[in-house]
């Protein structure tokens, strides 16, 4: 009895190592064929984990600097314009390689390896998501003619916002790796519950950021009627970018949690339309998270109690 109590108690406190990408090849490697297709990328392949990593960590450094670009920076200097450039050619290179990748069928749990119907998925899934995301639009807007007019119709900083659609691609590559992320959670021995609560925690600082820059846009592109040209700026227009960034972030947590104290209001149609936004995604938020609390809870309470099972 003593010996079982002990050997059950040395296997439950045993901790395994953080996953590493041979981990994950492993796994694919046990649950994929080995045949090999001419011309087509296995979706477990090694190399194509290694470049999904690289892409996603990619897509969070993009959203996190485009946006704060966007808020500060009117004119984008030449070499900043050639980083974007480089980033929007990473982007080209995933696209075509996603025309030769093999994907799982949802239904049948089957990889499929056909040319044609490789790419007859992608281009009913994400492929208009992804070419709007990476096509240099700016470059395009940013032809002297079309640069005045947008300015005059005072939208001159609104056509750059397309490129926030790389964060859509962020839930794409989550997604189409979601074996590697449970995988990932089994090797780390974290619940469902507690894995959907770091993954909104690690989504809700980006939106966080995101919201905070956008609300900074938005105060410098006012309504053309003179009766609702004013902007929540205006009393703010003698702060640094970091202190009118802290002041942004102020307005959107408060919004979120709908707090509100009411020291910094909207003062156009569209600052208003953007405040309701904020408090809609706040009370869906609170209402996850609420979920997601719940079944970790619910979880430990299961585990304490096969715990004390096996020790009685």
């Amino acid at each position: 009895m003593t010996e079982n109590v002990f050997s059950s108690s040395k296997q439950i406190l045993t901790f395994k190592v953080a996953p590493t990408i041979q981990d994950f090849s492993d796994f694919y490697a046990s649950s994929g064929p080995n045949k090999k297709v001419p011309w087509v990328i296995n979706q477990n392949e090694k190399w194509k984990i290694v470049w999904d990593i690289y892409i996603m960590t990619i897509l969070v450094i993009i959203i996190m600097i485009i946006p704060t670009r966007l808020a500060f920076v009117e004119e984008e200097p030449i070499t900043w314009q050639v980083i974007f450039y480089m980033i929007d050619l990473n982007f080209g290179v995933d696209i075509v390689l996603w025309f030769f990748t093999s994907y799982t069928d949802p239904y049948k749990q089957v990889e499929i390896t056909s040319h044609k119907l490789i790419a007859v998925n992608y281009l009913k899934s994400w492929f208009f998501i992804d070419f709007i995301s990476t096509f240099p639009i700016d470059a395009i807007f940013s032809l002297n003619n079309l640069k005045e007019l947008l300015r005059f119709v005072r939208i001159g900083k609104v056509y750059k916002l397309i490129r926030l659609f790389r964060l859509i691609k962020i839930f794409k590559l989550i997604k189409s790796n979601k074996k590697m992320m449970n995988h990932f959670s089994e090797r780390m021995r974290i619940s469902s519950g507690t894995e959907r609560l770091v993954f909104f925690t690690f989504f809700f600082a980006i939106f966080l950021h995101v919201s905070s820059c956008l609300f900074i846009i938005l105060g410098t592109i006012t309504p053309g009627d003179e009766e609702d040209s004013t902007s929540w700026l205006e009393p703010y227009t003698e702060l640094d970018d970091f202190q009118t960034y802290v002041v942004s972030v102020y307005f959107v947590l408060t919004t979120t949690s709908t707090v509100g104290y009411g020291d910094i209001s909207p003062q156009n149609t569209y600052e208003r339309l953007y405040g309701c936004a904020l408090m809609l995604i706040g009370v869906l938020s609170f209402t996850f998270i609420s979920g997601a609390l719940s079944s970790i809870l619910s979880s430990y309470d299961i585990k304490q109690a096969a715990l004390q099972e096996k020790v009685l």
